[in-house]
């Protein structure tokens, strides 16, 4: 097991240690996903830059995962993603006029 520290910067940045990185095959470009686990803790997992579709996949389940904790159903989450769809179309619209 390999245990080291970070730190977040002011801007929310995280600065992942050289030695999980290189244990890890983290680089620039890696996706990383930061889940809560059912006891409260937080789990970050790399969802890796070359396979978008898995990385896509391993998100579909960690919020399946989540949804099912809160009681919601697909319909719900379905209802949420289409929301928050439109009120990013609507942020990069706005910046693409301004």
């Amino acid at each position: 097991m390999v245990a080291d520290t970070g730190k977040i910067t002011s801007k929310g940045q995280v600065t992942i240690p050289r030695s999980i990185r290189e244990r890890f095959g983290l680089r620039e470009g890696t996706r990383i996903l930061f889940e809560e686990t059912s006891e409260g803790e937080l789990r970050i997992r790399s969802l890796g830059a070359e396979d978008p579709l898995g990385a896509w996949r391993a998100l579909q389940q960690a919020v399946s995962v989540q949804a099912k904790a809160e009681g919601l159903t697909e319909e719900d989450v379905a209802r949420i993603v289409e929301k928050a769809r439109e009120e990013v179309y609507r942020e990069v619209s706005a910046k693409r006029v301004g």
